[in-house]
């Protein structure tokens, strides 16, 4: 046997049990303790999304706005287990990391506008990134929103990711520790150290959709005259044309807004040009790049919509939400806490865990209304109230007796229709009970026996 070969096989195995992101990120050869200046590239830069995205386009704020309160009106609480059951869990009231997630900036910051904040950036970029402040008797004091502007995931050998670089034109400022960050991220599957957010990917129909606005809102500034052209054939010195131009434009705009027809004189003549087949169709086209904008952000278009405005159609939209939107920050967010905020052994054992509730958010509560009242139904079916609970998700707990399955009776079968036969009816559709089978006939001396009078002896 080969001696080197033998000396360098515990070497190899030590290194292939290392999270190494190399081969992830595409082949980047990353040194064996690691180097800040190989930065990933991090995509479109976050104030570029922001200032021409969100605050530029109303579909763009509308969708971060609507999914990042949805995702701060959470209420976020420790669960430990209770029993080897899926629903054994039950809160951790005394546990101290419940009062981080409520106020996770004290008095500085509301949980509300943390939990905004790391949503927004979340939908935004793709990464939300909050930093942990040591201190207090637990070692973490507040937990400190932080924007993806300029930071960029260090790729480790050995650890995956050993921290967070500032960097300012091209120079690496500072270094944060992996494990002061908690970084929740919509996966890019080229990058596994930074996300890729929804408005990103929708960036390009925002940039269409505003420079339609911007179009449509420019012919209104003009009176919604079509381009033209002023024609002077005696016209021939620069200075006099130029001078006559701004005159001309003047005029044009004032008489446009006011809907005057403009007087010329000499041999002037007006030559419209007018809008193009293309044109014309821009203001249509806007609806098109609104879909293209919310279906990257899980969201339905009903929701923006007038055309389906009924309360139905608005349920199904906001749990459309929920569901694809929403939820999947909501889900990224919770992973990233219970990565960060539970150790080791809470992890390994699964005693422990962080999760949200959305119980007291109104839309979930009309849902839950809508549910109870179902199940009153389903029962008479012959589907079992414990069943039930579990079927709707509920969130109660199984009672003694609820396995047991009832049938509303008084139905008639179509074979016993046919023959001429009824059911027996129940008593809840009948206030008259239910025919009983009749007694023996008694003697015809207790028949005929009269009241208070005892019958004549045998």
């Amino acid at each position: 046997m080969n001696l080197a070969k033998a000396l360098a096989a515990p070497r190899r195995l030590a290194l292939l049990q290392k999270a190494n992101p190399s081969q992830a990120l595409g082949g980047i050869i990353i040194p064996n303790e690691g180097s800040h200046s190989q930065t990933i590239n991090t995509g479109t830069d976050p104030d570029q999304l922001v200032l021409k995205g969100w605050k530029a386009n109303v579909w763009a704020y509308t969708c971060v706005k609507r999914l990042a309160s949805c995702a701060a009106q959470a209420f976020w609480r420790v669960e430990e287990r209770t029993g080897p059951g899926e629903k054994d869990w039950e809160p951790k009231a005394d546990d101290w990391r419940n009062k981080l997630l409520a106020y996770p900036m004290a008095e500085k910051l509301s949980g509300f506008e943390v939990f905004f904040y790391w949503a927004a950036w979340l939908a935004i970029k793709g990464n939300g990134l909050l930093r942990k402040t040591p201190g207090g008797e637990n070692g973490i004091l507040e937990l400190v929103p932080m924007s993806p502007k300029n930071i960029s995931p260090v790729p480790s050998k050995g650890d995956w990711c050993s921290g967070y670089s500032f960097v300012e034109n091209g120079i690496v400022l500072w270094n944060v520790p992996a494990d002061e960050i908690i970084h929740a991220r919509l996966p890019d599957p080229m990058d596994p150290l930074w996300g890729y957010g929804m408005l990103e990917a929708a960036f390009p129909y925002i940039e269409s959709d505003s420079a339609s606005a911007k179009l449509r809102r420019d012919n209104y500034a003009n009176g919604g005259v079509p381009p033209a052209a002023i024609v002077d054939e005696d016209l021939t010195d620069p200075k006099q044309a130029a001078e006559q131009a701004a005159a001309m434009q003047l005029a044009f705009r004032r008489n446009a807004k006011s809907r005057v027809p403009m007087l010329m004189g000499g041999k002037k003549t007006l030559l419209e040009f007018g809008f193009s087949p293309a044109d014309m169709e821009i203001p249509s086209d806007r609806e098109l790049t609104r879909d293209e904008i919310v279906a990257a952000f899980g969201m339905h278009p009903s929701m923006f919509s007038n055309d389906s405005a009924t309360y139905d159609n608005q349920d199904a939209a906001i749990r459309y939400a929920y569901e694809n939107g929403a939820g999947e920050l909501l889900a990224v967010m919770r992973e990233a806490l219970n990565l960060a905020l539970l150790t080791k052994e809470e992890r390994e054992s699964d005693s422990v865990y962080i999760n949200f509730d959305l119980s007291q958010i109104p839309f979930f509560r009309r849902q839950r209304e809508a549910k109870i009242d179902k199940m009153s139904t389903a029962m008479r079916s012959g589907i079992s109230r414990n069943d039930l609970v579990n079927l709707y998700d509920l969130g109660l707990e199984d009672v003694e007796g609820g396995d047991v399955a009832f049938v509303e009776s008084g139905l008639t079968l179509l074979s016993e229709m046919a023959e001429g036969s009824s059911s027996v009816p129940a008593a809840s559709f009948n206030p008259f009970p239910a025919p009983q089978p009749k007694p023996d006939a008694m003697p015809d001396d207790v028949q005929d026996a009269k009241p208070n009078e005892a019958p004549p002896p045998a």
